[in-house]
């Protein structure tokens, strides 16, 4: 048996001996071992067992049955059932944890059916009909430990569960329903307790108790809401599928707490901003690119670009040119005939239609006698 020490126990019992073992399950993956190195690294936790059992039939022992564990929830006084009344149950009890899931999915139960058990609780009000039932192994392992704790402590007369000396949980329910320990050949009793009758009176039985099966008007199921557990081992590798690893929480200073009004104030100042750029998205998708106008003919004439009118001056009498050879300016009508003589000729100008460019005359070489000396092509 392997001994892995917990401090999370009281030294001695008062009041005597133990008279009464109490069975557990661990709502765990992990085995006995995993299972008591679980509360040597957590000493703040106020519970522990004396022996532990895993599905592969190991044990170990966590607190020795000549103290006293703390084991039994409540730890209030013992006084209706049988026996020295006034004695709590960790004082008078040895516990054993059998390290089971206990209830189970139906999920669970199809990739494992040969370990799950299908019945209903003895407390009406636990809706689960699935269980992992303990192996074989475990079994095995069980009906030894009892054979041993019986020879150490002759003074135990009474098998119970969990659930029987504390009303909140319901460990180990119906899994060791119908499993025979041998309890008989001991001197031992199952003490039930029945939940289902007024005042949950005290029920011992000579052998195993009887199983309780499902009844067919409630299908098989799993736990309708969390049910009360026992502290989380670390999980057996062989029981878990892969999962992919949770991404770790920032660092504190790295995280920023904003008020719920700073956060409104930024989503609403993101949203006009989406508002404001879709609306020049649509402005740029309605005016036509540059490369999608169509060529458009230069604005040329018949003939051709049409030359600049030259400027038009205005024809001077021979009295405006006496007045300004002696420095004066003409009269006020002479003026006024040249400015009407430049504006009409300025509009014949205008109108006049342009002439298309000569093409060029190419120079005309004079034709030299062939019989004549000289270089061919000149030009006199």
């Amino acid at each position: 048996m392997r001994q892995i020490p917990l401090k999370q126990h009281n030294t001695g019992r008062k009041g005597g001996e133990p008279d009464a073992i109490v069975i557990h399950w661990s709502a765990g993956s992990g085995d006995e071992i995993k299972l008591g190195e679980y509360f040597q690294r957590h000493p703040e936790r106020d519970a522990s067992y004396h022996r532990g059992i895993g599905r592969a039939g190991g044990t170990a022992e966590y607190v020795d049955t000549a103290n006293t564990a703390w084991h039994a929830g409540d730890g209030v006084p013992w006084d209706d059932a049988p026996g020295r009344p006034g004695r709590k149950i960790n004082a008078r009890s040895v516990g054993i944890c059998l390290t089971l899931l206990g209830p189970v999915s139906r999920a669970w139960s199809k990739l494992h059916p040969e370990r799950t058990l299908a019945a209903t609780h003895r407390k009406r009000a636990i809706r689960g009909t699935l269980w992992e039932r303990p192996t074989p192994e475990q079994v095995t392992a069980l009906r030894a430990m009892l054979i041993e704790l019986k020879a150490k402590h002759p003074s135990i007369r009474w098998v119970v569960g969990h659930d029987d000396v504390t009303a909140g949980k319901q460990d180990p329910g119906p899994i060791l329903d119908g499993v025979d320990l041998g309890l008989e050949a001991l001197g031992l009793r199952w003490l039930r307790r029945r939940w289902d009758l007024p005042g949950a009176p005290w029920e011992g039985t000579a052998g195993a108790p009887a199983p309780t099966p499902a009844p067919a008007d409630r299908a098989p199921q799993g736990p309708a809401s969390e049910p009360e557990r026992a502290p989380e081992v670390e999980p057996d590798v062989e029981l878990l599928p892969d999962l992919p690893e949770a991404l770790p929480d920032p660092p504190a200073e790295e995280r920023i707490e904003r008020p719920a009004g700073a956060l409104a104030a930024i989503a609403e100042a993101l949203g006009e901003a989406a508002a404001r750029g879709a609306s020049l998205i649509r402005l740029a998708q309605a005016q036509p690119a540059e490369d999608d106008l169509p060529d458009l003919p230069a604005p040329l004439g018949d003939a051709g670009e049409r030359p600049a009118p030259a400027p038009v001056t205005a024809p001077q009498t021979p009295a405006d040119a006496a007045a300004r050879a002696q420095g004066r300016e003409p009269s006020k009508g002479a003026a006024e005939r040249a400015a009407r003589e430049a504006a009409r000729a300025a509009e014949a100008a205008r109108s006049a239609p342009v002439a298309a460019p000569a093409p060029d005359s190419a120079p005309t070489a004079h034709a030299v006698p062939e019989d004549q000396e000289g270089e061919p092509g000149a030009v006199s």
